[in-house]
């Protein structure tokens, strides 16, 4: 079993094109963690240590949970949008032309 103190920056953390990879890495540790819990209740600890013990490990997976939900309402909100954060720079190389078709206009001006 594998308990430790962790803040949500262990957690991978969505940039442009990741948050799919990092929904499967936050899915895979809550698989984890609910092995974890069934392992605890099946233990014979004394009841102090097994509650401590689940109360650490529930309180991980709330933070997994929370940082799912944002991960996927970011990923509903792209897809809703059409958008994704890749396209971006695409919209720099198009402003990035008519700068271009707008100078060539002053030139011959």
């Amino acid at each position: 079993m594998n308990i430790s103190s962790s803040t949500s920056s262990a957690y991978p953390s969505a940039g442009a094109g990741d948050s799919a990879n990092a929904i499967k890495e936050l899915e895979k540790r809550k698989t984890e963690l609910q092995a974890d819990i069934q392992e605890v209740y099946q233990k014979d600890d004394e009841a102090k240590d097994k509650e401590q013990k689940l109360k650490e490990l529930q309180q991980e997976m709330q933070k997994i949970e929370m940082q799912l939900q944002r991960l996927q309402r970011s990923e509903s909100s792209e897809a809703k949008e059409g958008t994704e954060p890749s396209q971006m720079p695409g919209d720099r190389l198009e402003i990035s032309d008519k700068a271009m078709l707008l100078y060539k206009q002053s030139k011959e001006e």
